[in-house]
């Protein structure tokens, strides 16, 4: 896959399994660097992490719930760390 979103920092919700994952998956491989959510699937989220970060792309799980409109820029309280990864 071409490198269109080289140096691209991506948040994909609910990436810890089926759409969301495959989507992460070809993000990371176009270049992007790759911040994937879950909601209580921390293993299967680790899991993609340690797949793509293996693949050599970069990537990071945050645990986040959606589900209030006040989530989408804090997680349990906190800014959801994604300055590691650059400017989303």
């Amino acid at each position: 896959m071409p490198d269109g979103f080289s140096e691209q920092v991506v948040l994909v919700t609910g990436g810890s399994r089926g759409i969301g994952r495959a989507t992460a998956v070809l993000l990371g491989e176009a270049g992007a660097r790759v911040a994937i959510t879950y909601k209580s699937r921390k293993a299967e989220a680790d899991s993609l992490v340690e797949q793509l970060s293996h693949a050599g792309h970069e990537a990071m799980a945050v645990q986040a719930d959606f589900v209030g409109t006040a989530d989408v820029v804090t997680s349990q309280g906190r800014w959801i760390p994604l300055t590691r990864c650059g400017p989303v």
